[in-house]
Parts: C-alpha cells; structure tokens; sequence
C-alpha cells in the first residue's frame, strides 16, 4: 500500500540521520580528547567507542533490511498473506530499540 511504502522510506531516512549522528558524536568525542586508544585514551572512552560501534553495526545492518525490504514494498510483493520480510525487518528495529535504551541507560 502507499502508506507502507512512505513509512518505509520515512524509516530508511530516519535510520541514515541516526548513522549520521553517530559520526558527528564520534567526531565530538574525538576533538574533546575522548579517544579510543593511546596514550590519552582510557578505559571508558575505550567501552563507549566498542558500545556505540557495535550499535553503528547493527544500524547499517537494519538499514540493508529496510533498503531491501522497502525495493520489495515498492515491487508490492507483500501482501496480508506474504507479510515475513516485513515482520522481520520490523523485528530486527525493535531489537535495536531496546539496544538503544540499553546503551542510553547505560550511558
């Protein structure tokens, strides 16, 4: 359906602003000496950088779901009975919604 196919789009968007966003934070951490190894590094810098990568990670992989998925709504091979790559795709971004609570609380 058409809303589908916006949502889609409106999501993959969201999802390169949020990828986005980790570079610049990364930039920030960066200038204001937060480094991940060396001399001037230490080991909380060090665990930020490993958590919010490894989140990074998990982003680009849910924005290949949802490229891939988004070219099949496009090409309408979903429908109420053919629904599976959308339930998993959604499934993988509700994973990396309680990661991102996780890291925040954590954080």
């Amino acid at each position: 359906t058409a809303k589908l196919k916006v949502a889609m789009r409106l999501t993959f968007l969201l999802g390169i602003g949020f990828w986005l966003s980790q570079i610049e934070a990364w930039k920030a951490l960066y200038t204001n000496g937060i480094v991940f190894s060396g001399r001037s590094s230490n080991l909380s810098g060090s665990i930020l950088y490993v958590i919010t990568f490894m989140h990074f990670l998990h982003i680009f992989a849910g924005l290949i779901a949802l490229f891939i998925t988004s070219i099949k709504s496009l090409k309408n091979k979903y429908t109420p009975q053919n629904h599976l790559g959308l339930t998993l795709c959604g499934t993988f971004w509700h994973f990396l919604d309680i990661v991102w609570i996780f890291i925040f609380t954590i954080v």
